[in-house]
């Protein structure tokens, strides 16, 4: 499964290990709250430090995607503990998938952005 990322590029959004279709089932929650964007403000925020910290485009990318990830991962838990209905003007995911399953994707969501902050190379950061 392909999920286009704040630059407007390709990114996979499987965990290395996984199974394609368990992935994309598991991820359907992740998915969809995610096709309806936000203003995107932490990626702005990372671009815009990056006049001073010259990161490479192609780190920088990663970084724009893994603050989605965390930022839309955070959001479908705070829709359970909240108990909202709507999620930028959409019904909020657990009312579709279910609590549990919604869980099990943030979740997921956050190991899969674990792997892709190893994958950037740098454990001193």
């Amino acid at each position: 499964m392909e999920k286009e990322n704040s630059t407007g590029s390709s990114s996979a959004m499987l965990s290395k290990s996984g199974d394609p279709d368990q992935d994309e089932k598991l991820l359907q929650p992740y998915t969809y709250i995610s096709q309806v964007p936000g203003k995107q403000i932490r990626t702005k925020l990372a671009y815009a430090f990056n006049c001073w910290l010259n990161i490479p485009e192609e780190k920088l990318v990663a970084i724009g995607d893994i603050i989605q990830m965390l930022h839309n991962s955070s959001l479908l838990i705070d829709d359970i503990e909240d108990n909202s209905i709507l999620r930028r003007g959409i019904p909020v995911a657990h009312s579709i998938y279910g609590i549990a399953s919604t869980i099990n994707a943030a979740n997921y969501v956050l190991a899969i952005a674990l792997e892709k902050v190893q994958a950037l190379g740098h454990p001193e950061a």
